[in-house]
């Protein structure tokens, strides 16, 4: 059995009861993919789901992002597809409070290199910066960031 419930602020939480199982999944769907992007940024939602894992306020560095979930038992993990860009976690019951402070970290607090981001304000988000530098039509200087970005960390993702 489920429930939906929305939120004063909108968001919508689906939660599934099974009583035998001593696990939680937690899962944010966002309304972000491929299908979404202009030839111009062709693949901004990938990168972005990637940069995400690179650290936040309160976990600074991959390491401490993975850390903080498997060190655990549990598993993080996200993907990319055309409508739909998911960050997800599975933990033992008892973490669950951690996990959904790592995941919200991420998704609201995830950090940056200044010198890749010169055009990130501060306390803005990259959904922010990715926002205002589209609106603000300085596309050629935002993919010019992702590549200085891309070629900083290309020795991370060769297998990926």
């Amino acid at each position: 059995m489920h429930d939906m419930t929305t939120l004063d602020n909108g968001l919508r939480v689906l939660t599934v009861t099974l009583p035998h199982v001593q696990s939680v999944s937690l899962g944010f769907f966002l309304a972000v993919g491929s299908r979404y992007e202009s030839a111009e940024i062709a693949g901004i939602s990938h990168f972005a789901e990637h940069m995400l894992f690179k650290g936040t306020q309160r976990w600074p560095t991959p390491r401490d992002i993975a850390e903080a979930i498997e060190g655990r038992g549990g598993i993080v993990n996200a993907s990319t597809g055309l409508e739909t860009t998911l960050y997800w976690a599975k933990v033992a019951a008892s973490h669950t409070s951690e996990a959904m402070e790592v995941l919200s970290d991420m998704l609201l607090r995830a950090t940056f290199e200044p010198v890749s981001y010169t055009h990130l304000r501060a306390h803005e988000t990259v959904l922010d910066l990715v926002c205002r530098l589209l609106l603000e039509k300085k596309k050629d200087n935002y993919i010019k960031q992702i590549n200085a970005h891309t070629l900083q960390y290309s020795t991370s993702y060769r297998s990926h």
